[in-house]
């Protein structure tokens, strides 16, 4: 399944069910031109782009690297499904290395949307990165440079550009939150590596909010047997049900047709040991 191409719309979404998907898996088979290498892509220099984010604040490319930063960036636009699938993959990798607070940047790059949409991506998928909506933060702009300046395969698209502006473009696909450690030691700027433990970390709930069912999105390091318990706010099971997992990506959809209206907490765990924990609002 290649990735989702630009300016084509989405015609079917994901059917999920109980039976799991290994979606990084699936993907790789199908677009053998995206491999998780650590091999970095020859370097060329990056163009200069300014974009505003959708919290006000603004980014400069090469003032972000002539302060010692390397730079993620991440193409993407709301309604892509990659992109929804793989966020919750990058913001682990964001949240690794320090969450913007050290000199690895991360940036989210959108198209074709305003900063409401770009908003409410982000709230329903987990991503904490700054990100700059197409067309209040100017990022239609950028898309544009670097779609018609580098081999463009669709959405999302994920490069590094270091310190030094030279730009290694779409690595790290399918991604893994590891796999862009290669490209910023590259760069000269300190790479984290992740536990396992912290692999099988990356969990988000969509929709959400939720009527009649929701989806549990997760990736796991190795093949276990998960439990999936939603607990209301002061605290009491209000559903309960455990299903195999596949090393990988998985999702399992949770029936929620006999739960009330309200906030509630879905708790993920394998072999004994909490995985995640999640907030979840019902609203039939």
């Amino acid at each position: 399944m290649k990735k989702t191409l630009l300016f084509v719309s989405l015609l079917t979404v994901f059917s999920f069910g109980i039976a799991q998907n290994n979606v990084n898996k699936e993907k790789c088979q199908m677009n053998v031109i995206h491999q998780n290498d650590v091999t970095l892509k020859p370097l060329v220099t990056a163009p200069d782009f300014t974009v505003t984010f959708t919290d006000g604040t603004t980014g400069n490319l090469y003032a972000a690297c002539n302060s010692g930063s390397t730079v993620l960036l991440d193409f993407f636009y709301t309604t892509c499904s990659w992109c929804q699938t793989y966020a919750p993959i990058i913001d682990q990798a964001f949240t690794a290395h320090g969450s913007g607070n050290g000199n690895i940047k991360f940036w989210g790059i959108d198209q074709g949307d305003n900063n409401a949409q770009v908003i409410a991506y982000k709230s329903t998928y987990g991503v904490t990165n700054p990100c700059a909506s197409g067309v209040e933060g100017g990022a239609n702009a950028v898309n544009t440079t670097y779609s018609s300046t580098y081999t463009w395969s669709g959405y999302p698209t994920y490069s590094v550009v270091c310190p030094d502006k030279t730009y290694n473009h779409d690595v790290n696909y399918p991604p893994s939150a590891t796999g862009f450690n290669s490209y910023f030691t590259g760069c000269g700027t300190t790479s984290i590596s992740l536990t396992q433990n912290e692999e099988n970390k990356v969990t988000f709930m969509y929709p959400n909010p939720a009527a009649k069912t929701s989806n549990i999105h997760f990736n796991i390091g190795e093949n276990s047997v998960v439990q999936i318990e939603m607990f209301d706010m002061v605290g009491k099971l209000v559903s309960n049900f455990s299903e195999n997992a596949q090393k990988g990506m998985n999702d399992l959809k949770l029936n929620l047709e006999n739960i009330e209206n309200g906030t509630y907490y879905v708790r993920l765990s394998a072999n004994g040991e909490q995985l995640a924990m999640t907030k979840l609002f019902v609203i039939q």
